[in-house]
């Protein structure tokens, strides 16, 4: 789930075009091989890893039967957005070829970050909604039981149509211009970052407050094998883990985004709304170099987050990683048999020249 929200220029390198114009970058930003393997290795494994979390979670026979799999795969969907279209189109162009020409292209204006704001917003309000719906589901199962599935394709339509509707606005703050190129509307603009990160900070909340109380509920109601039967513990030992797994992704997820998302907001704050921020004049009385090396340096924490959830899958829900081992065999299976299958029919046409010769 990583995200550049400002479109063409660096929330730390500039908020405004006078600000960019007066700080150029040095020549020779582009040539930096390790930047652009770390990218390209995003790129590669964020979309094998996720696109095989969708499959498993969707296919798989252990995984395809959890309670929150249909969150899982959303947020696997939203992390694929990000490997396909972020990175591609706004990290190499931002930090290795210090341009992109898709920029001037009106249909790219608002639609790519259209397409980045909605990968990020459909995490956040996946994580939220799936906090608030594990501690229903934990401290009154009967609710959730009686309401079957419905409510979880309910949830899941809601999620996405929140953040359809919410990312729509950059078709508002970008416009083509008269002479075909991109502008931003820097005063619409100011106020939906601050949106945006204000719904980050919510989301964060919502998830610390809610599996807090799941862990304390959890607690206070600890099942033990000697007071029940097998059935009622194995499922509270897996509802456990699941509450752990769903609190490590989202405390790597919170590390991984916070100096991002306190740099953009605060720099927004300083120079849409002119509130004086200390913190910005800071980072403005650096030279170019040291700030985009910053502003590398954010934006690959924040892109990890797309490799970090698959990886966490793997450690925390053993079905997850015996039905990746059972996908692993049977391609390795089915291939296999077609190597087998292509020598018997070569052994068998050599066969018959030999007794047509």
């Amino acid at each position: 789930m990583s995200a550049n929200q400002s479109l063409f220029t660096s929330p730390l390198d500039n908020a405004t075009a006078n600000v960019a114009a007066a700080t150029p970058i040095p020549k020779g930003m582009s040539e930096w091989p390790l930047v652009s393997a770390i990218y390209i290795i995003f790129i590669i494994f964020g979309f094998v890893l996720n696109v095989l979390t969708i499959i498993i979670f969707s296919c798989g026979k252990r995984s395809s039967s959890s309670e929150i799999k249909s969150y899982l795969i959303t947020l696997a969907v939203a992390d694929l957005i990000t490997s396909l279209v972020t990175i591609p189109f706004f990290a190499f162009c931002k930090f290795i070829l210090e341009t992109c020409a898709l920029n001037n292209i009106g249909a790219f204006c608002a639609l790519m970050p259209f397409i980045v704001k909605l990968a990020v917003l459909t995490n956040l309000i996946t994580n939220a909604t799936l906090s608030i719906e594990r501690y229903v589901a934990i401290a009154n199962p009967l609710k959730i039981r009686a309401s079957g599935k419905k409510h979880i394709i309910w949830l899941n339509l809601t999620i996405w149509t929140l953040a359809v509707a919410i990312a729509a606005v950059n078709f508002k703050v970008y416009t083509v211009s008269d002479a075909g190129q991109c502008s931003i509307d820097w005063d619409l603009y100011s106020i939906y970052t601050l949106v945006t990160n204000s719904i980050f900070a919510l989301s964060v909340c919502l998830v610390l407050i809610f599996y807090a109380l799941i862990t304390i509920h959890l607690s206070r109601h600890n099942i033990t094998r000697m007071h029940a039967d097998s059935q009622t513990f194995n499922r509270r030992s897996l509802q456990k883990r699941s509450i752990k797994m769903l609190w490590t992704i989202n405390i790597l997820l919170f590390i991984s985004w916070l100096p991002y998302a306190m740099t953009h907001m605060l720099t927004e704050i300083h120079y849409g709304f002119r509130v004086y921020v200390s913190y910005v004049v800071w980072i403005d009385s650096l030279d170019p170099l040291t700030r985009r090396k910053i502003d590398i340096a954010f934006d690959i924490l924040n892109s990890s987050t797309i490799l970090q959830t698959p990886i966490i899958y793997m450690i925390f829900l053993r079905g997850f990683t015996f039905d990746l081992k059972d996908l692993f065999q049977c391609v390795k299976f089915s291939w296999t048999l077609d190597q087998s299958t292509s020598r018997t029919a070569s052994t068998s046409n050599g066969g018959e020249e030999t007794r047509i010769s």
